[in-house]
């Protein structure tokens, strides 16, 4: 059971990473795209991505704590008279990216979508959809949160401390 809780944990873990990368990268492209047409249609191939990114964020999240629990893991570190080791760190690290979803993705995301629906009803590219894709802190979330992911993953994977 324990070998198909990691595992099951691991498979997550690489298919969040996957799918926050796949995001970037799309909605990088519908960023940089010229006609309206190519926006919608690449907001549109990013909302599989979104939903693997909000669906794969909460599935590492418990798979991972029921991975430590059922190894008998303190993932609490020193709250459970534990050291802080790499499993505790990458536990703190992914609970930081958590209020990025209700203070910055979610609002801004709203912002943005208000916007595409504005230039879609104008048949244009207004300065507002470009100035909500290019909004400066839903980029440094999205970094933030990146990093953070790609952070937790090595560490699980190099077990460094």
């Amino acid at each position: 059971m324990i070998q198909v809780l990691v595992a099951s944990h691991a498979i997550v873990g690489a298919l969040f990473l996957g799918a926050l990368v796949g995001r970037w990268i799309v909605l990088g492209l519908a960023e940089r795209a010229t006609s309206l047409i190519a926006i919608r249609a690449l907001t549109q191939a990013a909302v599989p991505f979104e939903r693997t990114v909000i669906v794969s964020s909460l599935l590492v999240l418990v798979l991972g704590i029921m991975t430590a629990i059922a190894q008998g893991r303190p993932f609490l570190g020193p709250l459970q008279g534990a050291p802080v080791d790499w499993l505790f760190t990458s536990f703190v690290l992914y609970l930081t990216i958590v209020p990025l979803v209700p203070f910055v993705f979610v609002p801004r995301g709203r912002l943005l979508d208000a916007a595409l629906e504005e230039a879609i009803a104008r048949d244009v590219i207004t300065p507002e959809l470009i100035a909500a894709f290019r909004d400066p802190m839903v980029r440094a979330a999205h970094v933030y949160e990146l990093a953070v992911v790609t952070i937790v993953f090595a560490l699980m994977v190099g077990k460094p401390f």
